[in-house]
């Protein structure tokens, strides 16, 4: 036998006696095998059977219906889930849209006594010179909205800003048809302002002149999240003559009048993703002034009560009159205050 041979035979059975050493040899399993990563097995193999009659079941809940008649209460429910330790189910109400904004940029503020005082009032005076100083921004902002709206004109815009102010108004006569259509002509800021409390009551709206040609009073342009991402604010003032009425669920008078017509000065803001190629001018907020007069409040209804039925009373009280033959005068005054 060769020097090599001899020598490779002597370094096996070197390995296998240091692998027996490290290893350990069990009397259960014969030479355990090493392993990489560590075993969550237990150690000892005995009592396996056992081990495995001490698992405990547990009892899983079954998903809360809410459709089962026997979760037709709350207490039913909060029982149910305290039963099985459930939480109760969070709400996120903070979504993002990317398609608007939830506020309006810089606010316009209205000159006092706009559409009824005169120019030559000192409140008039003082807010023209107001408007003289911002008139720089409005500038600046008017060259950056260009730059993305090529086509942007303050009077060609104003014209068709009012024509949507008053689709819009249209629409809203009947807002269950109209729903998707209002969503391309408002934001979703301005859409639960304008159908907040029209379910149940009749809401008519005429559209009759236009008292002063609608003009653009305020231009901002500003970023969102991130420097590549503007939204464009464009502030119209529509002084217009409308016929306005509401009726409530009964059909009775709430509000306005079908023959008068009222003289509306609005300060309407329209809002446009101007980065976006597919961005469209939709109205976004409407600004009152603090000196306006507060509105006219609408007149509350309710349902009529169920009131006794007079003329059974009072053939009641004439059998009775007539029975005793006494007492007429004073029975039949009380019949009266019945009525």
């Amino acid at each position: 036998m060769s020097a090599s041979l001899v020598n490779l035979v002597r370094h096996t059975v070197k390995f296998q006696s240091y692998q027996k050493i490290l290893t350990g040899v069990s009397g259960y399993g014969g030479l355990q095998q090493p392993v990489r990563f560590a075993s969550n097995k237990h150690y000892d193999p005995r009592g396996r059977k056992y081990r495995r009659k001490k698992t405990t079941l547990i009892e899983m809940h079954q998903l809360l219906n809410m459709k089962d008649p026997e979760m037709d209460t709350p207490d039913k429910v909060r029982m149910h889930m305290k039963q099985y330790g459930l939480l109760p189910r969070k709400i996120f109400s903070d979504q993002i849209d990317l398609s608007s904004t939830s506020a309006t940029f810089d606010e316009f503020v209205p000159p006092e006594g706009d559409g009824k005082s005169s120019l030559l009032s000192v409140e008039r005076g003082k807010d023209l010179l107001r408007g003289n100083l911002l008139k720089g921004r409005n500038l600046k902002d008017r060259r950056k909205l260009k730059q993305y709206d090529t086509a942007y004109n303050d009077k060609s815009f104003a014209e068709m800003a009012q024509a949507q102010l008053v689709k819009t108004y249209t629409l809203l006569q009947d807002v269950k048809s109209n729903e998707n259509e209002l969503h391309q002509l408002v934001t979703n800021l301005a859409y639960p302002k304008l159908v907040f409390g029209l379910e149940f009551k009749t809401f008519r709206w005429k559209f009759i002149e236009s008292i002063e040609p609608p003009r653009v009073v305020h231009v901002r342009v500003e970023k969102m999240l991130t420097d590549d991402n503007l939204y464009a604010q464009v502030t119209v003032r529509c002084h217009t003559k409308q016929l306005l009425t509401i009726y409530d669920r009964f059909g009775r008078l709430m509000y306005g009048s079908e023959t008068v017509p009222r003289d509306v000065l609005e300060y309407v803001v329209f809002e446009k993703h101007i980065v976006n190629m597919y961005g469209e001018w939709r109205m976004h907020n409407k600004i009152t002034p603090k000196w306006m007069p507060p509105q006219a409040p609408q007149v509350n209804t309710r349902v009529k009560p169920d009131l006794p039925d007079t003329d059974k009373i009072t053939k009641e009280m004439n059998e009775m009159i007539n029975a005793t033959g006494t007492g007429g005068d004073e029975e039949a005054e009380k019949v009266q205050n019945t009525k």
